[in-house]
């Protein structure tokens, strides 16, 4: 209560003011006894509320605090004064502050010292230093609480609590949440959340625009499904499906998948996803769905085209084996009827002179026997070169150095040709189609530099290298203009070649000159069962 109702109580009973002498009656004495019952009732419910006030300063988490205005004969403020209420509290104290830290607490709150009576109570956040030089934060509630008689503030209550966990908590937070948001705005990939059961889209980055020229907050914002609204009709289903699973079945690791998005111009994308759970019900099963999204149409546009390419390698060099085969047909057709034909059909003339009126003397019959007998030995031995370039049981028996020996001396034995043969690690068989397609190339390499590069002089190196085979063969012939290859009525021999490379993934070299002749390096790459 105020000083003016303490001074009523007494008011009857005396009075500084009057003359008035005090007249002890039975009605004053009774007057007397009630007001100091009254009085006694009063000095009780000041001892309860400062019980209270004092239970209430023991269990709250606040540190509660008043500090204390020493003012001079001027009403100036000389000290101020941090008094602790509730000192039984454990936990950071302000007298565990450092100097400076003391000088900025009282600082803060200096104001109301120097505030009218109409002072408002505030709210403050602030930091200190300790003494260890830790650094805590406070939040704390000041409000004056006792003022001089001339209506000075005296005394300021202030309430404090000790927030610095809360307040590293929410640092770290926010260092979080920029660390995350500085990721999505620079990520090159689209980053979103979308939620299972609604199919919208929660969160996306700035990186959507680029793609399908939609704000995040355009796809964010949209009234409709983001399923049917962006994807594909086709890939709709497949979607669904694929974000049901997520729902019925708990999912822990992610997945990807690939579908079609419309941009805002009409034009269809290709978008691969990487996703997992992002948030779960109480069943565990997901509501969100975290990922990433990439536009891969440029990508598939290169595979399509890849495809497209190989596609037509793969009918080309058909169509050229087709061509070689054909060019092979004639070749054998020619020796047949040009070599082996002409052979045999001396043969049948010879024989058809036996025994005939212009030779009937027995010497006769035996010329013609013998001459006979010379046509049929050379067509077997046509016969077998024929067998041979056609398909050499010998590479089939023997392998391929010495088939490849084989052609050489049979091909040398018909010219005056100086060669040089180097063969390393070919004593080790391959898979026969790879012999055979080696066998080949070799076979039209020497024909190449007999008929068309008339040369003298040839050098062949093959070697089975760890996982590929080189051919190497140089010779003096005339040389050629690499644009042959381009040319479809010329260098059929070749584009053979280099068709029956490109069947087996290598490589072809060449290096031409009319007074140097040409160098021919093949590189041909071996399955790891033939290495």
């Amino acid at each position: 209560m105020s000083n003016k109702k303490n001074k009523n109580l007494l008011s009857p009973l005396q009075s500084s003011n009057s003359e008035e002498t005090f007249a002890f009656t039975e009605k004053n004495f009774d007057l007397l006894i009630a007001r100091a019952a009254e009085q006694g009732e009063i000095i009780k419910s000041l001892k309860y509320c400062q019980e209270i006030l004092s239970s209430l300063c023991s269990v709250t988490p606040y540190l509660v605090h008043i500090i204390e205005a020493n003012r001079n004969a001027d009403n100036e403020i000389a000290d101020l004064k941090i008094l602790k209420v509730n000192c039984e509290n454990e936990g950071f104290e302000l007298e565990d502050v450092s100097n400076s830290s003391e000088k900025d607490i009282i600082g803060n709150i200096s104001y109301f010292f120097n505030a009218d009576a109409n002072q408002q109570t505030v709210e403050k956040e602030y930091s200190i230093v300790d003494k260890k030089g830790e650094l805590h934060w406070f939040w704390s509630k000041q409000s004056t609480f006792k003022r001089t008689e001339k209506g000075l503030t005296k005394q300021v209550l202030l309430i404090s609590q000790d927030i610095t966990e809360k307040k590293l908590a929410s640092i770290a937070l926010q260092e979080n949440e920029h660390f995350l948001k500085s990721i999505a705005d620079s990520s090159p990939d689209i980053l979103y959340v979308v939620d299972l059961i609604t199919e919208k889209i929660i969160f996306i980055n700035n990186a959507i625009y680029p793609v399908l020229k939609y704000t995040p907050d355009q796809i964010k914002n949209t009234s409709g499904s983001l399923v049917d609204l962006f994807f594909h009709p086709d890939d709709q289903e497949i979607v669904r499906n694929h974000f049901r699973s997520f729902h019925i079945v708990p999912h822990h690791e992610a997945a990807d998948m690939e579908f079609r998005m419309k941009d805002a111009f009409g034009e269809w994308h290709y978008i691969r996803s990487r996703h997992s759970a992002f948030k779960t019900d109480e069943n565990g099963y997901a509501t969100q769905l975290l990922g990433i999204w990439q536009n891969v149409t440029d990508l598939k546009k290169y595979q399509e085209e890849r495809i497209k390419v190989k596609l037509e390698q793969q009918r080309a060099i058909s169509y050229a084996i087709l061509k070689t085969q054909e060019e092979e047909r004639k070749r054998i057709a020619e020796a047949l009827h040009n070599s082996l034909g002409q052979i045999l059909y001396g043969a049948k003339l010879s024989l058809a002179m036996l025994d005939s009126e212009k030779n009937s003397s027995e010497t006769s019959n035996l010329e013609i026997k013998k001459i006979v007998n010379d046509l049929l030995e050379e067509a077997i031995v046509e016969t077998k070169t024929i067998s041979f370039e056609l398909m050499p049981a010998i590479l089939k028996d023997f392998g391929l150095e010495t088939a490849i020996k084989d052609l050489l001396n049979k091909k040398y034995q018909k010219i005056q040709l100086k060669s040089s043969i180097h063969l390393v690690g070919l004593k080790n068989r391959m898979d026969p189609d790879m012999e055979i397609a080696i066998f080949r190339i070799v076979q039209e390499l020497i024909n190449n530099s007999i008929k068309h590069a008339k040369a003298h002089k040839v050098d062949l190196h093959i070697s089975k290298l760890t996982d590929y085979v080189n051919i190497n063969l140089n010779d003096d012939g005339v040389g050629f203009n690499k644009e042959i290859l381009n040319n479809k009525n010329k260098g059929f021999g070749l584009r053979n070649i280099n068709n029956r490379v490109k069947v087996l993934n290598g490589s072809l070299v060449i290096n031409t000159n009319a007074s140097k002749g040409t160098q021919i390096n093949i590189d041909i790459p071996l399955d790891e069962s033939e290495q």
